[in-house]
């Protein structure tokens, strides 16, 4: 069993990459989803924010190959910082779903 501080950011970030990478897609996408819950309580914020915890469950979602729910993750992403890694995820999962107009519209996006 994993132990880490819930109010602890960075344990949060470092947990949620660690287990994606793993390709832990469903432990990626409940701890995603506690982080939400718990992120305004933490302290000790890093770089994780809900932007990140979006961006992390986009990727989740597109390596489960459920492209609509990695686009709406990578939505939510952008609504809180215009991230272009977000913009590029969006591009790949409308390419999964051959849908070149949206693919080439992100990618645009990702690049300006």
């Amino acid at each position: 069993s994993i132990k880490y501080d819930d109010g602890d950011a960075f344990a949060w970030a470092n947990l949620v990459e660690a287990l994606c990478n793993l390709k832990e897609y469903e432990q990626t996408l409940a701890i995603c989803e506690q982080a939400l819950q718990l992120l305004p309580q933490m302290h000790k914020k890093t770089f994780l924010d809900e932007s990140n915890i979006w961006f992390i469950k986009g990727l989740a979602h597109f390596w489960r190959k459920e492209y609509t729910e990695a686009q709406i993750a990578n939505d939510h992403s952008i609504s809180f910082n215009n991230y272009a890694g977000a913009w590029y995820n969006k591009a790949c999962a409308y390419s999964k779903q051959n849908d070149k107009p949206e693919m080439l519209r992100c990618l645009e996006t990702a690049i300006k």
